[in-house]
């Protein structure tokens, strides 16, 4: 259940992308007037430096995600509650109420109340 909210591991991003495409781009008017070992030098550097980076993207990442874990082992057990879509939850949501209690809903609706009633998670946090 927890392995949903660590990334999976994907390519290197534009971040290492880009910039290495951007010096191979800068090297090409060198390698017609480069001898065979200064064309191999201007090759090894892109792809030593998309290696490094790709290598650093890594370690940040396996970083962001053992702290993730970390996190999501430390929160109760209670706060770990499916998404109101989420098969076999029985989860009352709000639609229900307001089905009933019209009046009630619509003045929780535009109170502040609202939102201090969901999940902490990156689009409701406002801080």
């Amino acid at each position: 259940m927890m392995s949903c909210a660590v990334s999976t591991i994907d390519s290197p991003g534009l971040e290492v992308i880009v910039p290495v495409v951007l010096l191979m781009i800068a090297v090409l008017p060198f390698l017609g007037q480069a001898t065979r070992r200064q064309v191999a030098g201007l090759v090894a550097l892109p792809l030593a430096l998309t290696a490094g980076l790709g290598y650093v993207k890594y370690t940040v990442d396996s970083s962001k995600d053992a702290s993730r874990l970390a996190l999501l082992s430390s929160m109760p057990t209670q706060a770990r509650i499916e998404p109101i879509t989420a098969p076999g939850n029985a989860y009352t949501s709000s639609q229900t109420c307001r089905a009933c209690h019209p009046s009630e809903y619509n003045s929780w609706h535009n109170s502040y109340h609202r939102t201090m009633t969901q999940l902490a998670k990156p689009g409701a946090v406002l801080a």
